[in-house]
């Protein structure tokens, strides 16, 4: 496979290309086509192979208001920004597309567990609505954190243990 990525873990999956091009968010996951014969075979850098990708989502999905919430621990943060943020903080893990973002941002402000707020732009800048947890927030962060971290020893202790 001269010409190919090196040293990468990398994951089998056997698809069409047209099936691939279905929903799969090519600026995170790297896609490596091999042609063949009579399939290709794609490479895919990060966790799981291309068929578990939905048992990748709904474990993602799960964490989503928790991640959201800890990344405005700290400082009011607008959502491009979070997007940028969980991105990297998780090492291209979870590479969330505004679609995906605003409508968690919406449903905590809904719960009241953040609040917006628009900011007056600096010269040639574009207005911003930045975000910010609540204490109701900081305390559900802090209990849904509990919740995750039970949940995450459970799954692992069913895992490790051998009949």
């Amino acid at each position: 496979m001269s010409g190919y990525p090196s040293g990468l873990s990398l994951c089998l999956a056997i698809t069409c290309i047209h099936d691939m091009e279905k929903g799969i968010d090519s600026a995170c996951k790297k896609y490596y086509t091999i042609p063949s014969n009579t399939k290709h075979y794609v490479f895919k850098r990060g966790a799981g192979c291309y068929m578990n990708d939905k048992y990748e989502r709904q474990m993602k999905k799960g964490v989503l208001d928790m991640l959201v919430l800890k990344l405005l621990e700290n400082d009011k943060k607008y959502g491009y920004q979070l997007i940028q943020e969980l991105r990297e903080k998780s090492g291209d893990i979870f590479c969330l597309k505004e679609g995906t973002l605003y409508p968690i941002l919406y449903r905590l402000e809904d719960e009241k567990l953040v609040e917006s707020s628009w900011c007056e732009p600096e010269v040639k800048q574009v207005p911003r609505k930045y975000y910010m947890i609540t204490q109701k927030g900081e305390k559900e962060l802090a209990e849904i954190y509990g919740v995750w971290r039970q949940i995450a020893e459970g799954a692992e202790e069913v895992m490790r243990k051998r009949d």
